[in-house]
């Protein structure tokens, strides 16, 4: 049997989505508890929305009513919650692994993190989301660097308990002259999450169409519901780029205080240094 993970240590790009795997492997059972007893209702509720909304696409509208009524906002809202308790859940689970020498946490103390954190990572999430939608619109380049910074934010905010603002400034401390390191393991990340996706949703496509040839069925509601149960039960497979996200920042931290360390000793080995010019480390 391999031995559990180390969160802390620093890996490499291969050893990042290794790990990253391997700890979905060992954790599945509780990781998958405590999500779906945490954020079940608002999986469930975000199918239904979302079916209701598909289906009313086919109904006749009004001249003057528009399909993106409230039933299509409600969907953005309950799949922007989805999203950030998939990663709420994650980050509050691998926090309290780390802090219990990893063992996995019961669903109790994982909620107990989740109500912490709430509030503070859904009010930082919208922030920084705007950000991100600017850098993107003023010039895209913004953005697409911003993305993996923002990522980090709020694994900062968890694993350091820390404000938006010190988050901010951290994220970008770490994550510099390591961009491409991040936004690499990001890219196979989503990659990987993909091709997941394209498997699991080749069976359902097969389903769906025994079902229309072998029944009478209404074709476009019955292509609408599939399509929605597929889109928003698939929105789990976000839970390996969100450990991987994690990773990204145990080694960023790692490697951080390792090179302060570094500098510290090589300060002190000169018998003229100056005490303030050694660096700080950062708590």
């Amino acid at each position: 049997m391999q031995p559990k993970v180390e969160l802390s240590q620093i890996r490499n790009l291969g050893e990042i989505i290794d790990d990253s795997v391997l700890f979905l492997k060992q954790n599945w059972k509780p990781l998958f508890k405590s999500y779906f007893t945490i954020s079940g209702f608002f999986l469930v509720a975000g199918v239904v929305i979302s079916i209701f909304n598909q289906t009313n696409k086919f109904q006749p509208q009004d001249q003057e009513e528009s399909v993106y009524g409230g039933t299509f906002f409600l969907t953005i809202l309950f799949n922007f919650i989805n999203f950030g308790l998939i990663s709420l859940t994650v980050l509050s689970f691998m926090a309290l692994y780390h802090e219990k020498g990893r063992e996995a946490p019961s669903v109790e103390e994982v909620w107990g993190y989740v109500k912490f954190y709430f509030f503070r990572v859904f009010g930082s999430s919208i922030l920084l989301t705007l950000l991100l939608a600017a850098g993107i619109f003023a010039c895209i380049l913004p953005g697409i660097y911003f993305l993996p910074v923002f990522l980090i934010i709020i694994s900062v905010m968890i694993f350091e308990n820390a404000t938006l603002g010190y988050s901010f400034s951290r994220g970008f401390k770490l994550i510099k002259e390591r961009w491409w390191q991040t936004i690499g393991v990001l890219l196979v990340m989503a990659m990987i999450a993909a091709s997941a996706m394209v498997l699991l949703a080749i069976p359902v496509a097969i389903i769906v169409g025994l079902i229309l040839f072998l029944t009478k069925l209404n074709h476009e509601h019955t292509e609408s519901i599939a399509l929605a149960v597929t889109v928003n039960s698939l929105q789990i497979l976000y839970v390996l780029p969100t450990i991987a996200i994690a990773l990204v920042y145990f080694n960023l931290n790692e490697q951080n205080d390792d090179n302060n360390l570094m500098q510290r000793i090589a300060m002190l080995g000169k018998n003229n240094a100056d005490p303030d010019q050694l660096p700080l480390e950062e708590y």
